[in-house]
């Protein structure tokens, strides 16, 4: 089984990354839910077992603690939600609900605790 990791990166890291693992066609297109992919501060990437994100400052942790949350939720499975309190909403004004759900899955599944690499 492979391990998962969290890869996190500064903003130009960020969009360097992307680019190298999906290409620009990911970077400018439009999502599922119809916005411009380039405002994707977070990414699951299935091959790799990994999410990658962009680095936030300590200020914006609640923030950055529900987008890796909603990129691991990706990883289980998970579709966008159009509950705006639930983790798995496709914007940043998403909500904490789901989070203990999702955590509880990977530390059952992969032995994984989100917690300790926020």
């Amino acid at each position: 089984m492979k391990s998962l990791t969290i890869t996190k990166c500064n903003l130009i890291d960020y969009y360097r990354e992307r680019i190298n693992r999906f290409g620009w066609s990911e970077v400018l297109g439009i999502s599922d839910t119809g916005y411009p992919r380039c405002l994707a501060t977070g990414l699951a990437d299935y091959a790799r077992n990994d999410v990658l994100v962009m680095k936030y400052p300590a200020f914006l942790k609640n923030y950055y603690r529900r987008l890796v949350y909603h990129e691991f939720g990706h990883l289980m499975g998970l579709n966008h939600l159009k509950d705006r309190n639930d983790v798995m909403y496709p914007n940043f004004m998403r909500g904490n609900k789901g989070i203990e759900a999702i955590r509880d899955w990977f530390i059952i599944e992969w032995n994984f605790d989100i917690e300790d690499y926020l």
